[in-house]
């Protein structure tokens, strides 16, 4: 078995354990449902749910750069799951998501089997979205401050905010 199905049959595994028995906090387990383990504002599940949903805006907007699969490279695939990715400038960026949100991918982006994997962390993928962001920004600032400024002055004056609670150029 070659390295990656060896630690993604170890994620299957550890991801159904957790699921089903609990959590692990400073070495000490849990036992509880994960979906309702709550920071006092939002609970796992609903940071999750947004995690999923803010992954499929960023795929709708980059319809072109993106791909959704029921299936691996390898043809695998797990059950109540797919695959989605984006290959931003810095790499490719994939999560697997709830079937639930299937509706949601636009027709476009499906494929038969997802690319292979480029055997990005999670960690990567984090330096990869803020990579992005940089770019974006970047973008923005320099491109747009005209219609940025516009926007912002209309959406701050429709929501009531005094003008002197503003950020200005210097």
């Amino acid at each position: 078995m070659t390295d990656f199905k060896v630690g993604l049959e170890q994620y299957k595994l550890a991801k159904q354990e957790i699921m089903e028995k609990g959590i692990t906090v400073n070495d000490r387990f849990i036992q509880c449902d994960p979906n309702q383990v709550s920071d006092g504002f939002h609970t796992f599940g609903e940071l999750y749910d947004h995690r999923c949903l803010l992954f499929i805006h960023l795929l709708q907007i980059h319809a072109n750069l993106s791909f959704a699969s029921y299936s691996h490279d390898d043809g695998t695939s797990w059950k109540g799951w797919f695959i989605a990715g984006c290959k931003l400038d810095g790499g490719m960026i994939t999560y697997h998501l709830p079937v639930k949100f299937a509706e949601l991918i636009p027709e476009s982006i499906w494929i038969y089997k997802a690319p292979p994997w480029d055997g990005h962390t999670s960690k990567d993928v984090c330096d990869r979205l803020i990579e992005e962001a940089k770019i974006q920004k970047s973008i923005v600032d320099h491109q747009f401050p005209t219609v940025v400024n516009f926007l912002r002055d209309k959406l701050v004056s429709a929501m009531g905010i005094p003008s002197t609670a503003l950020k200005k150029d210097e």
